[in-house]
């Protein structure tokens, strides 16, 4: 039996009896990739003289020592993180996996990714987020703005399962977030009809 596959812009849907996969790709922003490039080019250059004066042959206290270890650990872990996010907007996706009952997030990177599983007759109030308000959300950004990243609360659509919140689909357009929304919902009423 063949399933069906839709494409709307980054959102891909593939369904098919056994059940439906959502994958959403990366948005790539070309002015935000040019300025984390930059960043980290800044970040690796401050580590590089923090190193510098970590090794130089001098005396110094061992407060400033100290200060230098901990302001390379800063820089470090700076740098990890705007390298993590270079690599997400070239190469990341996110992937929903709705099949035997159980709800499977994937966020996906070449060699790395995490998955959260979810039983579906716990998943409640699934929903756009644009179609409710958010608390930890400024009122004045939309979720389909902004970088893509997918952290906290950003998604098109959130769910609710064993007392928290689950958002997918960072950074989607309306129209895309609606195919996301009907795709999910569609195989829910499936599997509410086959029980």
């Amino acid at each position: 039996m063949t399933g069906e596959t839709r494409k709307i812009g980054r959102l891909s849907i593939y369904s098919d009896a056994v059940g439906t996969w959502i994958e959403v790709a990366s948005t790539r922003n070309g002015p935000g990739l040019v300025f984390l490039g930059l960043w980290l080019f800044g970040l690796s250059f401050a580590g590089y003289l923090s190193l510098s004066l970590m090794t130089a042959p001098m005396e110094a206290p061992v407060f400033v020592q100290f200060t230098l270890s901990v302001w390379a650990a800063i820089l470090t872990l700076a740098w990890l993180a705007t390298f993590l996010s270079m690599i997400w907007m070239v190469l990341g996706r996110e992937v929903l996996i709705l099949r035997d009952d159980t709800v499977t997030k994937r966020l996906v990177l070449p060699f790395i990714a995490r998955s959260w599983h979810y039983p579906a007759g716990q998943v409640r109030e699934l929903r756009r987020v644009e179609d409710r308000p958010q608390p930890e959300v400024p009122q004045h950004a939309e979720q389909h703005e902004g970088l893509g990243l997918p952290v906290g609360a950003y998604g098109a659509i959130a769910f609710d399962c064993d007392g928290r919140t689950v958002h997918f689909g960072a950074a989607l357009k309306p129209p895309a977030a609606a195919a996301l929304l009907e795709a999910v919902e569609t195989w829910f009423e499936r599997r509410q009809d086959a029980a």
